[in-house]
Order: structure tokens, then sequence, then C-alpha cells
């Protein structure tokens, strides 16, 4: 009997550490799409003067200090799934911008560099 309660606590154990680790690479993947749909929508606004096609994007023109650097806000991610971490922004130069609800505003891809996740995001 005691084995079977300790089996049965070793399962309820790894479902709710895999429930946990999936819902944060779930995080991941959302703050990567919304990061995506920013540049695109950032393009199709330089070629076309307009957006469409992006539902969750929304012109956000709010200057934005990180550190020394100042940066003119250009579009937002109408993101629910980081709404409780914070917001992703671009900037007009194409560098994104997360605003942590705790900590502040970090650049998270300079004009020409890759993506960074933001720390809340990691596992560990």
């Amino acid at each position: 009997m005691k084995a079977l309660v300790a089996i049965a606590v070793l399962l309820i154990g790894l479902f709710l550490a895999f429930a946990y680790f999936h819902s944060r690479s779930i995080d991941r993947a959302h703050f990567v799409n919304f990061a995506s749909a920013l540049l695109s929508a950032h393009q199709q606004l330089r070629d076309t003067g307009s957006i469409t096609n992006q539902r969750r994007v929304l012109v956000w023109t709010n200057r934005i200090t990180v550190g020394d650097a100042v940066f003119q806000g250009e579009l937002v991610a109408d993101a629910p799934a980081l709404a409780d971490y914070g917001s992703l922004i671009l900037a007009t130069d194409q560098t994104l911008i997360w605003i942590d609800k705790k900590s502040g505003p970090t650049v998270v891809r300079g004009p020409n560099g890759g993506l960074t996740i933001p720390r809340k995001l990691h596992d560990f």
C-alpha cells in the first residue's frame, strides 16, 4: 500500500512539473510570435502606410527610456497572454523593448540583433 501511495505522489508531482514547464514554454512561444507580428506590422506600415492582417498590433507613439537611450515607440503588441508579465513595444528603429511590470523596460532585440527572451519567461 505504501508503494502505491508513493507512486501516486510521484505521478502527481511529475504531472504538475510537466504542466508548469509546458505553460512557461507556451508563454515563450507567445512572446516570439508577438515579436514576429510587430516586426511584420512594422514592415507593412513602412511599405503600404497601413497595418492590415495584424489584429493584435496597435499603434503606440510614446517615448521609452532604457538606461541612457531614448526610443520613440511605434507599435505595441496587444498580447493577453503576456499582459500579466508586461508589454512588448517596437520602436521606430526596429528595436524591441520589453516593459516588465515589476522591473521596467529592457531592450530584447536591437535593430540588427537576435531576440532575447526576458528572464521572467524562463523556466528557472
